[in-house]
């Protein structure tokens, strides 16, 4: 998620997380309720989780 006015900052950002590799964009969605949209997806994918050890860290 991100409110930045262009999506490549986010991935800029993110590139600088400490994570192995950088991000590519594959899609963009909109939402009028985007806070609860990242929470459902994060729920749905939660079985696939490979961090397990902090689960309040994305990456």
């Amino acid at each position: 998620m991100t409110g930045c006015l262009e999506s490549i900052d986010r991935l800029d950002e993110l590139g600088d997380a400490s994570v192995p590799f950088w991000f590519d964009m594959h899609a963009m969605v909109f939402s009028n309720n985007t806070p609860a949209l990242e929470a459902k997806l994060h729920e749905h994918f939660a079985v696939g989780r490979l961090k397990k050890v902090n689960s309040r860290k994305e990456f």
